[in-house]
């Protein structure tokens, strides 16, 4: 939560504001946080963005799901970021599929639908 606020996308509630929200929740609230209207705006451009156009991975029985953790994303950046220096390149659309995939907030995982070439 520091790092939104230190980038003005959130404000933490005051002393007074947490216990005016203690009173009305029943029990302690000891943080809270509202948007900043720059964080409205990063919310309405995060949604706004591009998704990938096809769909389709999920009903072709060639392509399979694919969920990766953070590290195991930037790791497969790193390899298709060395694609003109790679013997054996990436295969067709990996690229454009790992520039477009978003991570699910809820699961914190990126999907991708591959081949299972």
């Amino acid at each position: 939560m520091n790092a939104l606020e230190s980038q003005g996308l959130v404000e933490l509630a005051c002393r007074e504001d947490r216990a005016e929200l203690s009173a009305l929740e029943g029990w302690p609230v000891r943080w809270a946080a509202r948007l900043t209207p720059y964080g409205h705006d990063t919310l309405a451009y995060a949604e706004s963005r591009p998704r990938p156009e096809s769909t389709s991975g999920e009903a072709d029985p060639e392509r399979q799901l694919v969920k990766l953790i953070p590290w195991q994303m930037a790791a497969l950046r790193v390899f298709v970021g060395l694609t003109g220096r790679l013997w054996v390149p990436p295969v067709a659309g990996l690229a454009e599929q790992v520039r477009t995939t978003s991570c699910g907030h809820g699961i914190k995982r990126w999907q991708l639908h591959l081949s299972c070439v």
